[in-house]
């Protein structure tokens, strides 16, 4: 099942087609294609006309391999269309035209509104993992530094210093206002470091039978 943003992208992408080929032809049959008419001949440019680098092209810019000549009766302007712009070149008018790219506009907009939103969740959340992470870390090195403070043993040195001293300024929760979201992110991973670092040591304090 689509989601909404699945269903928004098609519809953009759908709405930017028409869009395209409909101002291609208003400006081939400017300044309103609704002027020029068919007089009901055809013409078979050949089956490599499509491909001919100087084959026919309609007046939307395609190459095409059905010649469909028309006339501005006003001026006695001549122009061509291909089998696909025949029917509807005539039912385009430029400002519905107009009104469909105010449309497709706004489509983009909303595109590029919920790609940022999309954005903003992932990198949020990749923030909520290193926190978690870090918080975790944080709360081990508080229980392993209560215990050796219980007992007035001196703890591993590396331990104190994430744990009490000033020295690294580790903290649980990140209190610098960041504007960017891999700003957190290289935060924690430092503070987590310096975390990682102090139970390691705690770790081979322990398996000495110095600790816990």
């Amino acid at each position: 099942m689509s989601t909404r943003y699945e269903v928004l992208e098609r519809q953009t992408e759908r709405a930017a087609v028409k869009a395209h080929h409909s101002q291609a032809l208003i400006n081939g049959l400017a300044p309103d294609p609704r002027e020029w008419e068919w007089d009901g001949t055809v013409t078979d440019a050949g089956p490599g006309a499509a491909t001919a680098p100087d084959g026919p092209r309609c007046a939307c810019g395609h190459p095409i391999r059905f010649v469909f000549p028309l006339t501005r009766s006003r001026d006695g302007a001549t122009s061509r269309v291909g089998s696909t712009c025949i029917t509807h070149y005539a039912d385009i008018d430029p400002a519905t035209t107009q009104a469909k790219q105010n449309k497709l506009a706004a489509l983009q907009e909303e595109m590029k509104k919920r790609e940022k939103q999309a954005r903003q969740a992932t990198e949020q959340a990749e923030v909520n993992a290193y926190r978690a992470e870090h918080e975790r870390l944080y709360d081990l090195a508080e229980e392993r530094y209560s215990w050796y403070a219980k007992r007035g043993i001196h703890a591993p040195r590396k331990l104190w210093e994430v744990a009490r001293s000033n020295y690294y300024h580790v903290a649980r929760v990140c209190c610098k206002k960041y504007v960017r979201a891999k700003s957190y992110v290289k935060w924690y991973k430092v503070q987590s470091e310096l975390l990682r670092e102090a139970l390691r040591e705690d770790e081979k304090v322990r398996s000495r039978g110095m600790g816990y």
